[in-house]
């Protein structure tokens, strides 16, 4: 029985090297995702995001549900002097007259953080939905509402550092016990 093969240490440190490149590659990934987060996750047009607008109006498809939301919800609700259970919500088909739109508020003990209530659409098309007392309402859910790209942005970061660093840290490891670490190989 023959014995297995030493591997060479000029192998093992540049397997090494190419793992702590491709670490380093993934943090640098991570570190942009993740600042592409923090710049994208205020301004989407969503409730959660802080500084959004809600849009004027939104798709609906009759018979589905949806869900009404602002900022902070219920707590945004009772700041502004509201009783959740009262709330009264209208809807407009574009262009067209209010109709009241029949809805289920959230209760005020909700752990929901930003829906204040849910209603079942009484129209196809895009309409648009006022809440008495209530600055502009967003419908997350709608038909037409755009992806949460600094979502997206958050998890590929995420995945990325965590993937990155221990491959970073495993070839400045390796290299670092073989001497390769600091040392320029010249070519003859």
């Amino acid at each position: 029985m023959r014995p297995a093969p030493e591997r060479q240490p000029a192998a093992r440190g540049g397997r090494a090297e190419r793992l702590g490149l491709v670490g380093a590659v993934l943090v640098v990934l991570g570190l942009v995702l993740c600042v592409a987060y923090r710049f994208t996750a205020s301004n989407e047009p969503h409730s959660y995001a802080a500084d959004a607008v809600a849009p004027y109006d939104v798709r609906v498809t009759q018979g589905q549900l949806y869900h009404v939301a602002i900022h902070r919800g219920i707590d945004a609700e009772q700041d502004l002097g509201l009783v959740p259970a009262a709330l009264a919500c209208t809807y407009a088909v574009q262009p067209g007259t209010e109709r009241p739109l029949s809805l289920t508020a959230e209760p005020s003990t909700s752990k929901a953080t930003n829906v204040i209530a849910t209603f079942q659409a009484p129209v196809t098309g895009s309409v648009h939905i006022g809440c008495t007392g209530l600055p502009a309402v967003f419908v997350d859910d709608a038909d037409n509402e755009s992806a949460d790209r600094s979502g997206w942005y958050l998890l590929l970061g995420v995945l990325a550092l965590v993937t990155g660093v221990p491959l970073l840290l495993s070839g400045l490891r390796t290299m670092y016990r073989s001497g390769s670490l600091g040392q320029h190989h010249e070519v003859e």
